[in-house]
Parts: structure tokens; sequence; C-alpha cells
């Protein structure tokens, strides 16, 4: 329970895309490193021409990032859904998977549900309002939001409030990764009270979220979350930073990219890893187009005879850095 909450509500700083600020929806099929902080990173720094710079960060995982049409049933579920974005991959070596659920209406973008693994929020009664796009710097908005939430045996509600702002602009730089990137950032911060029947008010969720934009790509270079969660009927009294870099950031660069390739594409039986430059290959995992995890090995051959026909991503972590190719599977 604690892990997928946290996950879960993270997932809002990966879906409130913006840059300067030109759409809501990120880039399709966008994979991202994960990484971890001995130390907390610094992100106080707002207002114009700030200079961002973030190091000592270690690698433990990678997700890819997956757009799609929600089907019939979850807009039943989800009612006015639009669109969905599910960001699925490992983290310290354990798979991770989420959904979002948005709307839009004459171009305000709203959150209408969130689900991970069982665990599942439904902003039915009040949804989070993310905004109006394009959307500049300066922009603020505080949304009330309220809903159900469920998770195996347990059932309740929640209220609370999304404050969604385009706060500062600068350079950014990783280490690992690029060096004074010129970025717009969205920063949003959610405040959720958890409500159980028969026990009233369970907990407490807060989530500061930031995400970097480079100029000209809707989907963030660098975004973090942190969330603070005590649900004491659960015996949860916990903080968890989730930090991801855009994995084509990640120095593998053009010329690795091209000399590790998928063939045959489209795939029949067997899929193969061509590695032309001898870049060190770690794994090789396929995602379906909701983002699920179907297969995985660190071989350079896969066997997805047992697949059906449609669309995937091949996600491939390298000594340098994580790819990810489309393929098709006749």
């Amino acid at each position: 329970m604690k892990t997928k909450l946290l996950f879960l509500l993270s997932m809002f700083s990966a879906a409130a895309f913006a840059q300067s600020v030109n759409s809501y929806y990120g880039v399709d099929a966008t994979a991202y490193t994960l990484f971890s902080s001995a130390t907390a990173l610094d992100q106080s720094a707002d207002g114009t021409d700030q200079s961002w710079s973030f190091s000592g960060l270690t690698i433990n995982g990678d997700v890819v990032d997956t757009n799609g049409t929600p089907t019939a049933g979850e807009v039943t579920s989800y009612p006015g859904t639009t669109f969905k974005s599910t960001t699925a991959g490992t983290e310290n070596a354990t798979a991770t998977s989420s959904t979002i659920y948005a709307k839009e209406v004459a171009g305000t973008i709203s959150v209408t549900g969130a689900v991970s693994d069982g665990l599942t929020l439904n902003y039915a009664t009040d949804n989070a309002e993310v905004g109006t796009y394009p959307l500049a710097y300066g922009y603020t908005n505080t949304d009330a939001v309220a809903g159900t939430f469920n998770y195996t045996t347990y059932n309740g509600t929640f209220t609370g409030s999304l404050t969604t702002s385009i706060d500062a602009y600068g350079t950014l730089t990783l280490d690992p990764g690029p060096d004074n990137v010129n970025v717009v950032r969205l920063m949003t911060q959610q405040s959720l009270s958890l409500v159980y029947p028969g026990f009233g008010t369970v907990g407490t969720v807060t989530i500061d979220s930031y995400s970097y934009f480079e100029a000209g790509n809707n989907s963030p270079l660098f975004r973090t979350a942190t969330t603070t969660m005590v649900v004491p009927l659960l015996s949860i009294n916990q903080t968890k930073t989730r930090i991801e870099i855009m994995s084509s950031a990640l120095s593998i660069g053009d010329v690795a990219k091209n000399l590790v390739q998928v063939t045959p594409n489209p795939m029949l039986d067997v899929l193969q890893i061509v590695n032309e430059g001898n870049v060190p290959v770690r794994s090789v995992r396929l995602f379906d187009v909701n983002g699920r995890m179907v297969g995985e090995t660190t071989a350079a051959s896969m066997d997805v005879s047992q697949l059906q026909k449609g669309i995937y991503f091949a996600m491939i972590a390298t000594d340098y850095g994580t790819t990810t190719k489309k393929v098709v599977k006749q």
C-alpha cells in the first residue's frame, strides 16, 4: 500500500505537463531513467533567471510514458475522460505501473482518475483542474478536488486541493545529464484528506512536484515528486522522493542510439537486438500500448510468439542511458 500510493500520487508530476506552456500532452513513448539522491534536492528557488544544478544521483530504475485513448469501460468509470497516460517500468528491480486519466473541455485539462496495481483514486465528485492551455510564466491556479478511493477491501472518500503554477524559468544542469539547458518549470502541490467510513479522516497526503521543460518539448526533461503520507490506520508515516531524467538526455547520444536497434520490425516470433557499436546493453523490456510490461530479457533476443498483433515499445537500457524503440508485432 505504501509504495503503490506514493507512486500513484507522484504521477501528477508526470501528468501535469507544460512547456511555456503549450500542451498538456507529453510525447508518446518517452523513456525516463529513475534516480535516488542521498540528500534532498533543493528546488526552493523560483522566479526568473534561476540556475538549478543537481548532482550525486544514483540510477535505480527506468520507466516509459505511453499515451492512449480510454476504453468505453474507463470512460464509464471516469466520466468525461478523453485521454490517458500510463507510466510503467521497474524501480529497484520491482515492476511499477500507474495510469492517469484526464479530460479536455474547451482547452481546459482536468484529472478524472488515477489507478495503480489495484489502488484507485476517482475524482468524479470534483475533478482536479490543471488549467487551460496554453499557459504562461506566472500562471497559478488552485482547485478543490474530491472523490473516492479504493484499495483491496478499503473504500472511502477524499477531499483536498491541487495547485498548479508556472513558477520559474532559468537554466538546468544535471549530473548525470546535460549542462545549462534553458527550461521553464511547472510546480504542482496537492493536499488530500482520506476518509474511511466509521473512522472519519484516517490520513493525509501532500505532494510537491516539479517538472522542468526544455523549449519545443512537451515532455519534461527532468521531473521530481516528493510525497509525504500519514495514515495511522494503515501504520503509514513516510516521505518518498521520485527523481526522473529523460533517458535521451543521459549521454547515450544519437550515434549510440542508432547503433542499438531492434529487428525485424515488424516482428514475428523473435525480437533481436542488433548492437553494431558494442554499446553495453543491460536489459531489454517490452511494453504494450497500455504500459504493461510483456517481456524482459538480458539476452540478445526475446521470444514474442505469444504476443497479440499490435504496437509495442522496446526499452533498451545501456551503460550510457536508456532508449526506446517502437516495434510492431505481425
